[in-house]
């Protein structure tokens, strides 16, 4: 009489290859939900941008972020918010605005950063609309400047 069904080696054999598999997958699983994440953060501080340049439009010059964030008619939504963890935050002046995201992928976005001179250009109002990484306390940012 032939014996059906499967014996226990092959059993673990599949078992195994299976937890292999879904090691190796799992990684990157991790890895694109966390780049979505960031990809989310590159398009808030987009919005925010597109936000502040409507409301420089509608009242001639920039105002203090709070402000600027707070009106409706420029974020009918609600502005969008970060977390704990990776918050949104920056500088704004009646001469222009700098406001960051922290991310968790810093490497997503190139090497591409904003330090010291950055910062300096921002000062002087030298610095077009452009967006770039901002490295601070061991996190890196993805920003959005614009000087008048």
């Amino acid at each position: 009489m032939k014996q059906r069904g499967f014996t226990l080696v092959e059993v673990l054999v599949v078992v195994a290859l299976i937890g292999v598999l879904a090691a190796l997958g799992g990684g990157n699983y991790v890895k694109s939900i966390s780049k979505g994440r960031d990809t989310k953060r590159a398009e808030d501080m987009n919005r925010i941008a597109y936000g502040f340049e409507s409301y420089r439009t509608s009242y001639g010059q920039y105002d203090v972020c709070d402000v600027m964030l707070g009106k409706e008619e420029v974020f009918p939504a609600g502005p969008p918010e970060g977390t704990d963890n990776y918050p949104y935050g920056g500088v704004c002046s009646t001469t222009g605005f700098k406001y960051c995201a922290a991310l968790e992928n810093p490497e997503n976005y190139g090497n591409a950063t904003c330090g010291p001179e950055a910062e300096a250009k921002v000062a002087d109002g030298k610095t077009d609309y452009n967006t770039c990484s901002f490295k601070k306390t061991g996190q890196t940012h993805y920003c959005v400047i614009n000087v008048q």
